[in-house]
């Protein structure tokens, strides 16, 4: 039976593919040596070069950013799973995102959501919680927390996470700590700049 343009069409693309994987494959053997996800010929699959423009960074259409997480919050067991493309992430809105971590920009407000992880809290075992602020600072953190929507009021002088946000708050605490200077690698030196 002779080949079929179709075969002829897929066996081209195959044989490109290859091409593009062993290349990925040289690079990440080399010291130090790793190339994006579409490797050097571009988004994998396309053929295209990488570069600007591109869905992503260095046109990679393959990224894919997410989380997880699974823990016992209060009585309740959470597990989550989240996963986006570049495509969602590079299309949140920043007034939200500005928000959130406006209200997340104080140790006070930091301490007041721990607390809230173990479940919904009254203002006054807040203030414990907190060393004892006065009742109009502990006021202006709850303030700040609720209009970002990191926290709600189920009842009088009674504050709590929204259901299912406590791996997420966990999540983005954990984060917050490698964005720190003290968490980045220092740069590598070039030889010729070695003592």
């Amino acid at each position: 039976m002779a080949p079929t343009e179709d075969d002829a069409g897929r066996l081209t693309r195959l044989e490109q593919r290859l091409e593009q994987l062993t290349s990925r494959l040289a690079a990440i053997e080399q010291p130090g040596g790793q190339t994006p996800p579409g490797g050097p010929s571009g988004p994998a699959g396309t053929g295209q070069p990488a570069g600007p423009g591109g869905p992503g960074p260095a046109g990679d259409d393959e990224s894919e950013f997410g989380y997880s997480g699974r823990g016992w919050f209060g009585r309740d067991r959470l597990t989550v799973r989240r996963r986006a493309g570049w495509a969602e992430v590079m299309g949140l809105q920043p007034e939200p995102l500005a928000r959130v971590f406006a209200a997340l920009a104080s140790p006070a407000r930091i301490t007041v959501l721990r607390a809230l992880l173990d479940g919904p809290r009254t203002s006054q075992q807040l203030r414990q919680d907190l060393d004892g602020p006065s009742a109009g600072q502990l006021y202006h953190h709850l303030k700040e927390l609720l209009a970002a929507g990191l926290i709600f009021q189920p009842g009088r002088s009674m504050y709590a996470l929204p259901q299912g946000s406590q791996v997420a708050l966990c999540v983005q605490l954990l984060a917050a700590t490698h964005l720190t200077p003290a968490a980045q690698p220092s740069p590598e030196l070039p030889d010729e700049d070695r003592p």
